[in-house]
């Protein structure tokens, strides 16, 4: 298929949290397809089950690459991913 679903769930952690999806070409080629915040304003902080979902298209043949940052010094964060066709 052409198409997938990535759901990301926080599971743990207070810290505003950074995260990039894409996809990596047979070339070795990384084309960003998504990005977003977690704990992005004090108010959501609070909040330990934020979760995101995104469809992405134009992946067949790619690999997928998530990368989380952490923004705060000394927060860890733990995040559930999964990937549905």
């Amino acid at each position: 298929k052409d198409k997938i679903k990535v759901d990301l769930k926080e599971i743990s952690g207070k810290g505003k949290t950074g995260y990039v999806i894409c996809k990596v070409d047979r070339d070795g080629v990384y084309t960003k397809l998504k990005s977003g915040w977690f704990n992005e304003i004090s108010s959501q902080e609070s909040n330990t089950s934020e979760s995101r979902s995104h469809t992405l298209s134009g992946v067949k043949g790619c690999l997928i690459s998530i990368r989380f940052e952490g923004k705060s010094v000394g927060s860890g964060f733990e995040y559930e991913v999964m990937l549905r066709q």
